[in-house]
């Protein structure tokens, strides 16, 4: 691009950013610019012989040099040769993101990593919004660390994290599949079962939606209820156990009428009988893997069937 671009610097660091960058991509690199600090510090770090390196993460200019290099976690890791010790993570927490820290606590926990402040920074609100962590990342990590130092911060940031879920419109009817078939994992080593993962999508999106019903299909059919302002682990325990072989295919046909939209959460195996049930043309939803990415797309699926997305913001 720079051989294309010609783009003039607009310093000598930016000088020596370019040169660096030609440099590298025609082999020709020997030395670094003293006006490229951050480079030099890595590669000084690089020159440590591989089998040293775990040791001499208690060192105090060597955690320096790890942050003067600006190395995220994974850097680190690789830096380590996959060897990620306690100090190594106390190393890199600060520069860790609000979900990386979130799917890293077992290892916290295992190698008892000194992480003061971080529960407090993990129920922040501040942080929590900004992030756009989702309520299903924070009851994975919930399951991940039953009953540990993180379980208060993690169910403060649960019920905080419902902010960052779309507040849907109208009425809407969220049907939950809780039959047996939703017993195994949500996604490759998910700490949640695909039930799990469909009980906290659904009571997210009725604790933020305008007005929701939610229900639950098992062994029975039940309407759970969702109070204003209640945490979200409470609502999650009304549900029931995975067990039964009534799914939201006929619950949906006795239970859509009077809303603006349904959204099932069931297992591929029944989507096409849900979806064949749903009598909301343009405004149903049937999710078969809850991922946090479901939360944004449903509002934008609506938007794009009414032709007002991307040319009309809600």
């Amino acid at each position: 691009m720079l051989a294309l671009t010609h783009p003039v610097p607009a310093g000598d660091a930016q000088a020596a950013v370019f040169a660096h960058a030609v440099g590298r991509r025609k082999g020709t690199v020997t030395t670094i610019s003293e006006r490229l600090p951050v480079l030099r510090t890595r590669r000084a770090l690089y020159r440590i012989p591989a089998a040293r390196r775990p040791g001499l993460m208690e060192r105090r200019d060597v955690l320096d040099a790890l942050a003067r290099a600006a190395m995220p976690w994974r850097t680190v890791r690789r830096w380590l040769l996959g060897a990620m010790t306690g100090p190594a993570w106390a190393a890199v927490l600060p520069s860790m993101s609000y979900q990386d820290r979130l799917e890293h606590l077992p290892e916290f926990d295992r190698l008892d990593v000194r992480a003061e402040g971080l529960a407090a920074e993990l129920a922040d609100p501040a942080r929590v919004l900004w992030s756009g962590v989702t309520p299903l990342e924070i009851v994975a990590a919930l399951r991940q660390v039953p009953g540990s130092r993180w379980t208060p911060a993690l169910r403060r940031a649960a019920d905080l994290s419902v902010a960052n879920v779309p507040a849907l419109p109208g009425r809407t009817l969220v049907l939950v599949d809780r039959t047996a078939s939703m017993a195994d994992p949500a996604w490759p080593g998910s700490p949640l079962t695909r039930g799990d993962a469909a009980a906290a999508f659904g009571a997210a999106v009725a604790s933020r939606a305008a007005s929701a019903d939610l229900v639950q299909c098992g062994t029975v059919t039940a309407r759970v209820p969702v109070g204003p302002g209640e945490p979200l682990t409470t609502v999650l325990a009304r549900f029931g156990p995975l067990d039964g072989t009534t799914g939201p295919a006929a619950a949906v046909r006795h239970l859509a009428a009077g809303h603006d939209r349904v959204i099932i959460l069931t297992h591929p195996s029944t989507a096409a009988q849900a979806a064949e049930a749903v009598t909301i043309p343009g405004h149903e939803h049937v999710v078969t893997s809850p991922v946090p990415g479901w939360f944004r797309a449903i509002p934008y699926i609506e938007a794009a069937r009414t032709a007002a997305w991307p040319f009309v913001t809600q």
